[in-house]
């Protein structure tokens, strides 16, 4: 997340020159609770739990998740916003979230799902939080202005977790994975904030259909991740119901 920040602030400077200070300046305070909620919320809390989780399960679980995160936003919606759900939805969420189970357990024994997986499906939770702020927040401010007061909210609050619950040693101890890893991460917000706001949040999610499956690749060629057959057919189960509720959304 560090990284993400540093990067984000880099491309952040660029882009406006030598406006960027201007721009903060004109956010008012009720803009900068909610970046504050976007930042707590979507990449402090949930990447918390997200790589608790990644500890005991796999990348392509964690992936999947976005999935999930786009009906808990959906169902939020329908709270928060007054957004009415179909029966379609509620039918297709149900099955997302038993084909979920069985990308998990990958057999049709009934067993608990592995801590990691419990850890990653919270995570989703506070991400759809987050997703309703951000369409709220990004009306007024720029997408390149929530990114980063994202990134800065949630540096502060991990490098304090980090502090108190881990060694000193461990703040300061980093590999180039870490480095890439901000680098995409701080890419791929940036570009998914962009789209809220020019796309809209439904078309925005729907592309995010395919990252589960680029993610099962690249962990079956990269860290040579096994998969069965019941786990590859639950997944290819989740991401067509997931592309189903965002084509099925509003009919």
């Amino acid at each position: 997340v560090l990284f993400s920040f540093i990067f984000v602030t880099i491309f952040a400077l660029f882009y406006f020159n030598k406006s960027l200070i201007e721009n903060i300046k004109t956010i008012s305070f009720s803009s900068w609770k909610l970046i504050f909620y976007v930042g707590f919320f979507g990449s402090a809390i949930a990447i918390l739990f997200r790589f608790f989780g990644l500890i005991q399960a796999t990348g392509t679980f964690a992936t999947l998740g976005q999935i999930v995160t786009t009906s808990q936003t959906a169902i939020l919606a329908m709270i928060f916003l007054k957004e009415k759900l179909t029966t379609k939805f509620w039918i297709l969420f149900l099955v997302i979230i038993i084909a979920m189970y069985f990308v998990s357990v990958g057999n049709f024994h009934i067993q608990s799902l592995q801590r990691g997986d419990i850890y990653i499906l919270i995570g989703t939770f506070f991400v759809a939080i987050a997703n309703i702020i951000s369409k709220q927040v990004l009306s007024k401010i720029s997408p390149i202005v929530l990114t980063l007061g994202r990134f800065f909210v949630a540096s502060i609050f991990l490098f304090l977790v980090t502090l108190f619950l881990f060694r000193n040693d461990v703040l300061f101890s980093f590999s180039i994975w870490s480095v890439l890893s901000g680098l995409f991460w701080g890419i791929n917000v940036l570009a998914f904030n962009f789209a809220i706001q020019k796309l809209g949040v439904t078309l925005t999610t729907s592309l995010l259909m395919v990252a589960p499956v680029y993610t099962m690749i690249l962990e079956y060629f990269l860290l040579k991740q096994s998969f069965n057959p019941i786990q590859i057919g639950a997944a290819i189960i989740v991401v067509i119901s997931g592309v189903l509720i965002v084509l099925l959304k509003d009919k």
